[in-house]
């Protein structure tokens, strides 16, 4: 079973979809460009940060370092290569056989954030709820492994997504007409529900367990503050709660995943309305330049969460900076 837009509503809509075919493609670049730019800066700084400060190395951070070094690779391989099939016409974009090749990598580091995300979220929760279970349990090369999965789950959602985004080839189509057919192609509708549904529920399962997570750390915390200020009422010096740490660390990861749901919502929409009713070639352009946008932003806005939200990123960044800083002054004096 597949979609296909009727090519009489396509000729018909031309015009109109021409039109802002040619402003899509200034606003695409100017939009997305300076976000490809950002994610690739501020992902390589949390990855210089982790180099520079050794705490960063420390397993507890594995999954959220492997995470940065998804986001990097998406900025610099993933979101250009869907903004060259979206900008630019060649017999390469105007193939549909490939021009899925395009869109693979894109596939697999989507797949891999949320095969983090998964992996963390469950990491936290055994934490969480185990406590002494899990120091016994989850060691280092446990976390190693759990990031291992969590790249070979997105690579193997990539190739699963492509192989199922349909055949069809352009046939003799005009190279004019070439922007509007590759928006009216042929998609599995079971794709569509498939992947969409997957989304929803995984992203409210996924924001619904983190924020018990949260919960339960933050009864915790408080229930050791107490006891932290009932020793420090008998005069003896009081211990940081440990829970108060794994709050900190809950909430970054708390804030990365429902940025994440955000992000990629306006997807699992578009997909789920595109297998229930026709796109005209306008309204589906339209459609995946928001989407587009939107699953870019992600990886642009979870290293800002880290420098943020997270007291090691943020004294870690700051003593990068005062390095970087005192460097460029002595390099400055010795020119």
């Amino acid at each position: 079973m597949s979609l296909l837009e009727p090519s009489q509503a396509s000729m018909s809509n031309f015009s109109l979809y021409d039109s802002y075919y040619i402003m899509h493609r200034h606003v695409m670049l100017s939009v997305i460009i300076p976000i490809i730019c950002l994610t690739v800066v501020s992902n390589t700084l949390v990855l210089l940060l982790v180099l520079s400060e050794s705490k960063l190395r420390h397993p507890n951070y594995y999954y959220l370092n492997s995470l940065a070094l998804s986001d990097l690779v998406n900025g610099l391989v993933g979101v250009p290569s869907s903004l060259y099939f979206l900008v630019v016409l060649s017999p390469l974009t105007c193939s549909f056989a490939n021009s899925r090749l395009l869109f693979l990598s894109s596939y697999i580091f989507s797949g891999v954030s949320l095969s983090h995300l998964i992996t963390i979220t469950a990491d936290r929760h055994f934490a969480i709820t185990k406590p002494l279970k899990y120091m016994t349990v989850v060691t280092q090369r446990m976390k190693v492994v759990g990031i291992a999965c969590s790249w070979l789950a997105g690579i193997i959602y990539g190739v699963v997504a492509v192989l199922n985004v349909g055949s069809v080839e352009s046939g003799d189509a005009d190279l004019q007409l070439c922007s509007v057919w590759r928006f009216t192609k042929t998609f599995s509708v079971q794709f569509y529900i498939v992947s969409g549904l997957a989304i929803l529920i995984l992203g409210v399962l996924l924001c619904v367990c983190n924020l018990r997570i949260l919960r339960i750390a933050m009864k915790q915390s408080r229930r050791e503050v107490r006891q932290k200020n009932a020793v420090a009422a008998n005069g003896k010096k009081p211990v940081i709660p440990e829970s108060m740490r794994q709050v900190k660390a809950i909430r970054v990861i708390t804030s990365m995943v429902c940025v994440f749901c955000g992000c990629w919502f306006p997807t699992a929409i578009r997909f789920l309305l595109k297998a229930t009713m026709q796109f005209s070639p306008l309204q589906n352009l339209v459609a995946i330049d928001v989407v587009t946008v939107t699953i870019s932003l992600g990886s642009l806005i979870n290293p800002f969460i880290y420098c943020v939200k997270d007291s090691t990123y943020r004294n870690a960044f700051a003593k990068f900076k005062s390095t970087s800083r005192h460097l460029f002054v002595r390099t400055k004096i010795h020119v």
